[in-house]
């Protein structure tokens, strides 16, 4: 068994990295049940209705952190990945199109001023992996990522860009059936030249992902040596 401690998870909120601010962060999937027992049943029967999920969050209140008090006034959906035990490409990620329920403070007398926060899930809650966690310098093509076997249950793509140092950029996902050729991109992100997020979902449940992705980030403007900061992540599955 590979077991991951906690201390490594890290969380993506629009376009912030909220890892330095957070203690906890607790994922919540339940699926409702309608009941179909009849009279002279000795077991209860039932069948599936419909999924949900929530994430509830501590950590140390920050003043100049303002996006999650600012989103309870404006009631927005805004773009949240959770990677619960690392932050490394391949570490598992959690895809969530969250609506802020609740936001709380607390202050004692012998702590920090914390915060509590709550998010429940706008639609399916994608399960993936990390595909790119840093920094790209000038135009880059990252390497091939061999996700083990092509699949055909459509997709779901998370982006947060935290950091542009100039420029314009296009941030896209191509697949491969070889990892070596034939690459052709399956999602591509609005253009961004500052922070902010995006989600993006295949437009059918059964679109064929290739066994091999890579990220490509394409830069229009600046000047050399400029960058772009970001994390994206993606699953194999839509929501």
């Amino acid at each position: 068994m590979a077991f991951k401690h906690g201390s490594k998870a890290a969380v993506w909120y629009g376009g912030a990295a909220l890892t330095p601010y957070l203690t906890s962060a607790a994922l919540a999937v339940s699926v409702e049940v309608a009941d179909t027992t009849p009279f002279g049943s000795t077991w209860r029967t039932a069948i599936p209705g419909l999924a949900s999920g929530t994430y509830d969050f501590e950590g140390k209140y920050d003043p100049a952190e303002t996006d999650l008090q600012g989103d309870i006034d404006n009631q927005a959906q805004t773009v949240l990945t959770v990677c619960p035990g690392g932050s490394a490409v391949g570490d598992l990620a959690r895809l969530v199109p969250s609506i802020t329920t609740q936001y709380g403070q607390s202050s004692v007398i012998d702590d920090a001023v914390g915060f509590s926060w709550g998010v429940t899930g706008a639609a399916a809650i994608a399960f993936g992996t990390l595909i790119h966690n840093g920094e790209d310098t000038n135009t880059t093509t990252g390497s091939s990522i061999d996700q083990a076997a092509a699949t055909s249950l459509g997709w779901t793509a998370h982006l947060h860009v935290t950091l542009v140092d100039g420029g314009e950029w296009d941030i896209a996902i191509e697949d491969s059936s070889t990892g070596s050729s034939g690459w052709a991109a399956i999602a591509t992100f609005v253009d961004k030249d500052g922070t902010s997020a995006e989600r993006l979902v295949s437009a059918s449940a059964t679109t064929t992902v290739k066994r091999y992705i890579r990220v490509v980030a394409t830069r229009t403007g600046g000047s050399a040596g400029q960058g772009v900061t970001y994390a994206l992540a993606f699953a194999r599955m839509k929501q």
